[in-house]
């Protein structure tokens, strides 16, 4: 009777229990797995530093420049060195550059800045609202600080909804960055 009935119930909710335990913890594994990259040198000759990509983005080195594009071309990263001191003219090349195709229209009035600290490093980010061929986009420009004259920039660029599904790549992009040792510096 009643007793057979709720150790029925019992059971099916504890063997429902148990499969959504089991879901849930196939579900964090994989989501704690990281993101196979490759590792690029920025610029390629003499390496300010390395950075990984994810490895089903497609990177093409361009001189100093890395450009990147998600599989599927909904967002861009673009990484530069930044020319010494000079992160204006850094950022107006780059600028430059996500505007070559011509239909890149940025709101200079939707600057937003702010200063955050990854791995011990300063990272400055400036960002804007634009637009390209008439879908808004978001521009997200990193300057992430190295040796004092070393400096790189990168961008990120795409139309909002792949922002959001991109930040956390993007992030680890950032987290990648990694300063190679000199053969000047020694360490005692």
């Amino acid at each position: 009777g009643r007793g057979r009935l709720a150790r029925r119930r019992r059971n099916l909710a504890l063997n429902c229990f148990r499969v959504n335990r089991c879901r849930q913890s196939l579900l964090s594994l994989l989501l704690v797995q990281p993101i196979a990259a490759r590792t690029y040198s920025v610029p390629p000759d003499e390496a300010i530093a390395t950075i990984g990509i994810p490895d089903d983005w497609e990177a093409k080195q361009l001189g100093d420049y890395l450009d990147v594009t998600t599989r599927d071309g909904a967002a861009h990263v673009l990484v530069m060195p930044v020319e010494g001191r000079k992160v204006a003219e850094s950022m107006g090349e780059a600028m430059r550059y996500i505007r070559r195709t011509g239909t890149v229209r940025i709101n200079a009035d939707s600057e937003k800045k702010e200063s955050i600290t990854l791995k011990g490093r300063q990272v400055r980010i400036f960002s804007w609202d634009a637009t390209d061929k008439d879908h808004p986009i978001t521009i997200r420009c990193h300057i992430v600080s190295g040796d004092p004259d070393k400096r790189l920039l990168v961008v990120f660029w795409g139309i909002l909804d792949a922002e959001k599904k991109y930040r956390p790549h993007v992030n680890r992009i950032l987290e990648s960055i990694e300063t190679p040792k000199h053969p000047n510096s020694s360490a005692d």
